[in-house]
């Protein structure tokens, strides 16, 4: 067994990257997919990540700070996001290969949750 020593974020000598911070990068690695090569194992780690956090956000949103607003901001990315997959905009489909499809099956997740616009989670 490995034990955990919990250090507080506030103490200045350690490094913490909060919820809201892991979001932006997963959420930035969906935006990353259409506009270039995509790397299968940053999209599998990418919605790994939005499996953790999606599920958990009223936790997150009760103790990080930054996470109301990170959670806005992935909501209009993952919006454009699938937008430009749908209309073949991104340099390659979302496929089981590359583990696209796996983390734009987060990104209708979180829309589906947050803003219950399907037609903005399901545009294909």
């Amino acid at each position: 067994w490995t034990l955990y020593n919990v250090l507080p974020c506030s103490d200045p000598s350690v490094t913490c990257v909060l919820p809201g911070t892991r979001l932006l990068s997963a959420i930035g690695t969906a935006q990353a997919f259409c506009d270039g090569p995509t790397d299968a194992e940053a999209n599998f780690a990418a919605a790994t990540a939005l499996q953790g956090l999606i599920p958990a956000r009223d936790a997150y949103l009760a103790t990080d700070p930054t996470f109301a607003s990170a959670l806005d901001t992935s909501m209009s990315i993952s919006a454009t996001v699938l937008s430009k997959s749908a209309s073949g905009m991104c340099n390659e489909p979302a496929t089981a290969c590359n583990d696209g499809a796996v983390l734009f099956h987060w990104l209708r997740g979180l829309l589906l949750l947050i803003d219950r616009n399907a037609s903005r989670a399901l545009i294909d």
